[in-house]
Parts: C-alpha cells; structure tokens; sequence
C-alpha cells in the first residue's frame, strides 16, 4: 500500500509539465510586451523632438559643419519618426500607447525641456554650438540605448530589421557630434 502514494508523487512533475506553461510565465512574457511598447512609445516620442531640432537653426546660427549635421539628424528622425508613426499594435497606434512614465518624470522632462530650449536661445557663439551638440548627444544616446532595449525585447513592436537600419546611422551622427565637440572651439569665438 505505501508503494502506490510513492508512485503517484514521482509521476507529478511530468502531469505538470504536460499541462504546459503556469500563469507566471504568461504573466512575464506580457510584460515583457508591454515593456517593449512602452519602449517603443518613448522612442516616437525622441524621434518626433529630433525630427524637429533643426528649427532651432532658423533663428539661432551654428557653425556651418554643426548646421549641417543637424539638418541630417533631423532628416533621419524624420523617417524614424514616420516609421514608428505607422506601428499599429493590437489596433492602436503606437502614439496612443502610454510610455509607462510616472506623472513626476513626465512633468520633470517638461520642465528640462523647457529649460534647455531657453538655454539654447539665449546663448551665441561657441557656447551655443557647444550647448547644441550636448543636447543632441544625450538624445541619440537615449535613443541608442532605446534601441538596444528594443532589440533584445521578443515583443518588440518596432522591426528588427528597422532597428539594425537606424543603429548605424544614429550612431554615425554621434561619433560625427563628437568629432565636431573638438573641433568647435578652435573654430568659432
């Protein structure tokens, strides 16, 4: 009689295992979704600011290579920006989908925006360039590292091939901003 309770208990692990996956684990993978999202929602967010960095140029001048790249940076967020625009995810545009951000970082990132745009039109000369290009690093390092996030994500809502287009020349860019960063103060007063 003790033998068949013994027996029982040796076969459990395998009735479980044939039931397939528990509940946390479909719980992890739709996070792990929901996570890519929010992801994804920030970056449209980043692309739709940088498609736009160039109107700064209409009323401040940078120096003629700095203006030259920001008119590219802003060029390729632009397609960035149009790509990510046309995601479609269980129905809803990528744009209607929350970020994921806490009401405090939402209001703390208005106000830094806010600051900064107003730092860069009151500054002239070298110090603007130099202001100018600390931005712009920042933001394509957010969105490089936006990227990476994406790419490791399984529910990532953004193509992988998209993804793998957009690394290299964003980080073109980077590396180009950073060359200028040199350059810039030996070439403009």
């Amino acid at each position: 009689m003790p033998r068949i309770p013994l027996l029982v208990l040796c076969f459990i692990p395998f009735v479980l295992m044939a039931m397939g996956p528990r509940k946390p684990e479909t719980t992890l993978n739709r996070t792990q979704a929901i996570q890519a999202i929010q992801a994804a929602a920030l970056f449209l967010q980043l692309a739709k600011d940088e498609k736009q960095v160039d109107l700064l140029l209409v009323v401040k001048t940078a120096n003629p290579r700095l203006d030259e790249e920001i008119q590219a940076i802003a060029s390729t967020f632009s397609g960035i920006s149009k790509t990510l625009d046309s995601l479609d995810i269980d129905g809803k545009p990528l744009a209607d989908w929350p970020t994921g951000l806490p009401a405090a970082e939402v209001a703390a990132r208005a106000t830094i925006k806010e600051a900064t745009a107003k730092h860069l039109i009151t500054v002239k000369g070298r110090a603007f360039d130099l202001a100018l290009i600390s931005t712009q690093e920042s933001a394509l390092a957010y969105s490089l590292a936006l990227i990476n996030l994406l790419k490791s994500q399984s529910e990532s809502p953004v193509p992988a091939a998209e993804l793998k287009n957009w690394e290299p020349v964003i980080q073109a860019h980077l590396d180009r901003l950073r060359q200028l960063q040199v350059e810039v103060p030996a070439a403009r007063p």
